[in-house]
């Protein structure tokens, strides 16, 4: 068999961009395959636009305006062939319609969250996607990510590095292609603290100044309060953050933990040390320290624990870090769990980050002949001169 349906003779004339949608259901046998086709000549020629030759159901959205744009002798055509037995096509609803631009997003604002950005704006009606975009100087922009069009939230923790400003816009995506942008929001991060260490106690029940959680996929994340009250079955009264997988839970978790960034120039000796219970009671989970000394862009894993590692109370992990943070001056340090199946639980607590400056240097150094034979520089060459 080989059929077509062919649509009446219609204008794209003066339309710039244009799409097709249909609903189908298609149920292919062998060799059995379905096109659509487009003629800007009243049928004489046809360029393909689409074809299947796997089951395929549901909204078919086709962007026609390369092929058919400002064209005003346009047909379809929807052609069934190679068929056999036991095949099926069916459809309904075709539209052919031009695509304006979506409007620019608007509301866009950026709000400095420890070492991230968050980013928000109102949605826009027709939009697919929208697509995130960064400057460093409110002239160059650069693509951070593309979310879908039911999301308006961003939150951006790529290569910040404190004491800078950066700019941001979004734009709305649609089958006509970008929009205008939208406003421009500005992040300023403080200067990089000029700090000698790092005491973390976690003695709130929220995240502390500066810190911050990122959560890399929906479900649970790192907490001050402690939920299930751990509290009591740990000989330790104080505070902590904490991050667990319940029994039973089919969620992936994967959540950063994040210290404020720290200026370590000029301080070659850094180390780090924290108190910790790790335990997984079930299936899989990797908890992992790593540092970055790109504000976030880069990272590298300076502990691991993939069993079980707990003590009553906390046991205290040193780390040093001389190789990875020291003289550096845009240093993050993260706390992360991923797990895509386990029961899991990581307590963290007391995080210090100790670095040393290289002693000064001397001053005021002198130095002295003594005539009377001691420590005496003798000039007839019989000797060297000491001092």
């Amino acid at each position: 068999m080989d059929t077509s349906l062919i649509t009446p003779q219609f204008s794209l004339a003066g339309v710039s961009t244009a799409r097709l949608q249909f609903q189908t259901f298609f149920r292919p046998h062998g060799n059995s395959t379905a096109d659509v086709d487009v003629s800007i000549d009243g049928g004489t020629t046809w360029t393909n636009v689409w074809r299947t030759t796997t089951q395929v159901s549901g909204l078919i959205t086709v962007n026609l305006s390369a092929q058919a744009a400002n064209q005003s002798n346009v047909r379809l055509r929807f052609r069934y062939y190679n068929a056999t037995w036991d095949w099926y096509w069916q459809l309904d609803d075709v539209r052919v319609e031009g695509v304006s631009a979506a409007a620019a997003p608007t509301g866009l604002s950026a709000t400095v969250n420890g070492s991230q950005v968050a980013l928000s704006w109102n949605a826009v009606t027709g939009a697919n996607q929208y697509r995130v975009e960064r400057s460093p100087d409110g002239t160059t922009w650069n693509a951070l990510t593309t979310v879908a069009g039911s999301i308006t939230r961003f939150t951006d923790s790529q290569g910040l590095t404190c004491g800078r400003t950066y700019s941001y816009r979004v734009l709305a995506l649609n089958a006509a292609g970008p929009s205008a942008p939208s406003n421009v929001a500005t992040a300023e991060f403080p200067a990089c603290a000029d700090i000698q260490g790092l005491n973390e106690a976690f003695t709130a029940t929220t995240t502390p100044a500066g810190w911050s959680v990122q959560n890399n996929v929906p479900g649970d994340g790192w907490r001050f309060d402690d939920p299930a009250n751990r509290k009591s079955i740990l000989r330790d009264t104080d505070n902590f953050a904490i991050v667990e997988r319940l029994i039973g839970s089919n969620q992936a978790i994967d959540t950063e933990l994040r210290t404020p960034p720290l200026n370590l120039a000029g301080r070659p000796a850094v180390s780090l040390s924290f108190r910790t219970f790790f335990f997984i009671s079930s299936g899989n989970a990797v908890a992992d320290v790593d540092v970055s000394s790109d504000g976030g862009t880069s990272w590298t894993n300076v502990w691991r624990a993939t069993q079980t590692k707990n003590s009553n109370p906390l046991r205290t992990i040193t780390v040093d870090l001389t190789a990875t943070a020291g003289n550096r001056n845009n240093v993050i340090v993260r706390f992360r769990l991923s797990s895509e199946t386990s029961s899991s639980l990581w307590i963290v607590d007391d995080v210090r980050i100790e670095s040393q400056a290289p002693p000064a240097t001397p001053t005021n150094l002198s130095a002295a002949l003594d005539a009377g034979g001691g420590d005496q520089a003798d000039l007839d060459g019989r000797r060297n001169p000491q001092f």
